[in-house]
């Protein structure tokens, strides 16, 4: 190799121009340097998880001129809904998406008020409630059980889904495996309906009805379809029964690093991510009953939603009592 003497005064003033060329790269570079969190969720490719992810990272990285770039894991990528949560916690994943049949309302009670039985009259009244202050107060009752809430999205009405038969009365389901999540408000109502709940994870819903180990389940249309669950459900009780969301998250570890101009986009992320799942859910719905429909797959609107909503009239109110104010605001927002 040859000596520094040996290399001559314009090889040296080369090679210096050059390496004063590189630190002026490494210093623009660093300017423009990006950090890379990772947002996690269950939710297949074409879901509202992944509609809401996609749009909360874009307007994330928008807002922060590109300083942040948000690596979505979806499909349960880094795990279960339960070791996402975890993960926010104990910050090893920066920011996530939940919906209400996992630990999250475990974890937050307050979360439970969403998913009383016929408590919304629709998608006006939700998006109202959720984004206003009735839903910050929600949101704010995270943090003291480490972890921020930043927005809540949609995962849809819910209808009653089976694999033989439609479901235009309680006396329909009476005696009938129903999937249901891991959620005691679900197991009351499908008791109340006569039906033998029996609570699953997502991904083992599949096999479940593939084998007639369940004769159903509840879901909204879409998330159904992503699962693809309409290859064996062929009759849909268009029942409206309940409105479940999809909740925004950050660990409070991320939230920390952020300057308040960060924290306040992302805020503005949060809601960008909900109202996208919002319109994610409205548009594959009507798309996707057409569709369906040509599988040979029927939407029963033929139902006696009277009877539905009396067989649950006493777990509503036993729900409002635990709620107490909480479940008086939403309804006196109608």
């Amino acid at each position: 190799m040859p000596s520094f003497d040996s290399l001559g005064k314009s090889a040296f003033t080369a090679i210096a121009a050059a390496a004063f060329g590189c630190v002026l790269g490494l210093a623009a570079g660093g300017a423009q340097a990006q950090t890379v969190v990772k947002f996690a969720h269950v939710g297949g490719p074409n879901s509202a998880f992944t509609a809401g992810a996609k749009a909360f990272a874009a307007k994330f990285g928008e807002l922060t001129q590109g300083r942040y770039k948000v690596e979505e894991f979806g499909a349960s990528a880094l795990g279960n809904e339960t070791q996402i949560i975890e993960g926010l916690k104990a910050g090893t994943i920066d920011l996530g998406l939940s919906g209400l049949a996992g630990p999250l309302p475990v974890l937050v009670p307050e979360l439970g008020v969403i998913v009383i039985p016929n408590l919304f009259s629709g998608p006006e009244h939700v998006k109202q409630v959720l984004d206003g202050p009735i839903g910050q107060r929600i949101l704010d009752a995270m943090t003291a059980r480490g972890i921020i809430g930043l927005g809540l999205g949609d995962n849809g009405f819910r209808h009653v889904l089976l694999t033989t038969k439609a479901a235009k009365s309680p006396a329909d389901l009476a005696g009938l495996k129903i999937r249901i999540p891991n959620s005691p408000t679900l197991e009351k109502v499908f008791k109340a309906w006569g039906a033998e709940p029996v609570a699953m994870n997502i991904d083992s819903v599949y096999d479940a009805l593939k084998t007639g180990r369940v004769d159903g389940m509840e879901n909204s249309i879409p998330n159904a379809a992503s699962y693809r669950f309409f290859d064996f459900v062929k009759n849909v009780s268009m029942l409206n029964y309940a409105y479940s969301s999809l909740v925004f998250l950050a660990s409070p570890d991320f939230v920390a690093e952020l300057s308040d101009a960060d924290k306040a986009a992302l805020k503005q992320a949060g809601l960008a991510g909900a109202q996208a799942t919002r319109d994610f859910n409205e548009g594959e719905q009507k798309k996707l009953m057409e569709q369906l429909k040509g599988q040979g797959v029927s939407f029963h609107t033929d139902v006696d939603k009277a009877a539905f909503t009396a067989a649950v009239k006493p777990v509503q109110e036993e729900l409002g009592a635990k709620y107490g104010d909480l479940f008086k605001q939403i309804i006196a927002t109608k």
